[in-house]
């Protein structure tokens, strides 16, 4: 077998033994690799992948569907049959060093953890995690604001607690109310047109005090601004959820999920 040259490849040849892993073949930008997953029962999964270096990304994929679906967005494994494992934009795994090899391989093997327990549970096990296609940019910006607002909001977030309702007043010179939920209670409303927040006397979710008690959304370090964006990413979010599940009206569903936007 000959050593890759490219360096990002020989960092993850070089932490192969301490994951389990083997390599078996490497051809140009490709590395073929056998990896046993052991799992808290005792039980030792052997996967078979195929690692494509690509730039600086690294794709992987199953070199021949066997224990995993060949595409399911609810196991996070793309139509080109790749492995969702991690959004570059928000968590990018550069490839640089021993130390990021080690994170590289970890996630890849947490990833296949959670594919076991996927297809045992027939649902996924994890409810942090990206949302498919412009989603997730979407959801980033949701989190970049709510880290603002207080760990709760944030939490909202990730575990996608939030929702936002748009609804129509008749006669109001301000357009439509964007109304954003936690579950069935109404945590704020925003003016579609100006992007403003109705009630601006509502307590913060940051929970800053004052001398008064918690203070006013309109007097909180701008944090009037940062609720705006918050509904308005969760509402762009749920829109970009519809557009990408009419793209894949066509696709087949694989069968393997309880739940799944591709089932007919």
């Amino acid at each position: 077998m000959s050593t890759p040259c490219h360096p990002i490849l020989a960092f993850l040849i070089d932490r192969t033994p301490h994951f389990g892993a083997t390599i078996i073949k490497a051809e140009g930008n490709k590395l073929y690799v056998t990896i046993v997953v052991k799992l808290t029962d005792g039980r030792r999964i052997p996967y078979e992948l195929e690692i494509q270096l690509n730039g600086t990304k690294i794709n992987v994929r199953e070199e021949r569907p066997q224990r995993l679906s060949g595409a399911c967005p609810e196991r996070h494994i793309n139509f080109d049959g790749t492995f969702c494992m991690y959004w570059d934009i928000a968590d990018p795994l550069k490839i640089d060093s021993t130390e990021s090899a080690d994170r590289w391989w970890g996630t890849l093997v947490q990833f296949l953890k959670l594919q076991e327990r996927a297809a045992k549970q027939q649902r996924w096990p994890s409810d942090e995690a990206w949302p498919h296609g412009d989603a997730a940019k979407h959801q980033h910006e949701a989190e970049q604001s709510a880290k603002f607002l207080g760990e709760m909001l944030l939490t909202d977030v990730r575990k996608n607690r939030l929702r936002v309702v748009r609804a129509h007043l008749g006669g109001c010179q301000n357009g439509a109310i964007l109304r954003m939920y936690r579950e069935t209670e109404l945590l704020y409303s925003v003016w579609e047109r100006s992007r403003r927040v109705t009630r601006l006397r509502n307590p913060c979710p940051c929970g800053k005090r004052c001398k008064r008690g918690i203070k006013q959304l309109r007097s909180c370090d701008g944090h009037e601004q940062l609720t705006a964006k918050l509904v308005f990413a969760i509402y762009e979010k749920q829109l970009a959820e519809i557009e990408y599940l009419e793209t894949m009206s066509k696709r087949e569903c694989c069968g393997c999920m309880l739940s799944c936007p591709l089932k007919k």
